[in-house]
C-alpha cells in the first residue's frame, strides 16, 4: 500500500482501519479492509531452506546424542534427506545459519 495502516481495537474488536502519514502519525483516510501479511525476521530463499536442510540432516543422530539422545523432531517430520528439501516449519527461524 502507498500509505502504513493502523488498526484501532476495542478489546478484540476492530474499532477502525485508517491510512496514517508516518512523518506526522496524523490519520489521513479510514478503510473497511486491509490486507495483512504475515512478518517475518528472515526471509524466506531456496539458499536458506538448503542450509536448513543441511544442518538438521548433518546433525541427525549424532547431533541427537550430543542434545539428550533423541532425533529432533523437526529432522522427522519436516525434512527430507532423500530429495535435499526442507519445508518451513514453527521455529525454522532458530535453525537458520
Amino acid at each position: 500500500m502507498d500509505r502504513p495502516v493502523r488498526v484501532d481495537f476495542f478489546g478484540d474488536e476492530i474499532e477502525s482501519i485508517r491510512r496514517f502519514d508516518p512523518d506526522t502519525q496524523r490519520s489521513a483516510s479510514t478503510l473497511d479492509h486491509a490486507l495483512l501479511l504475515p512478518l517475518t525476521e528472515t526471509p524466506v530463499t531456496d539458499k536458506l531452506l538448503t542450509a536448513i536442510n543441511a544442518r538438521l540432516t548433518r546433525a541427525g543422530k549424532a547431533g541427537a546424542v550430543i542434545e539428550g539422545g533423541e532425533e529432533p523432531a523437526e529432522l522427522l517430520t519436516h525434512v527430507s534427506t532423500r530429495t535435499g528439501e526442507a519445508t518451513i516449519f514453527p521455529g525454522w527461524e532458530f535453525f537458520a545459519p
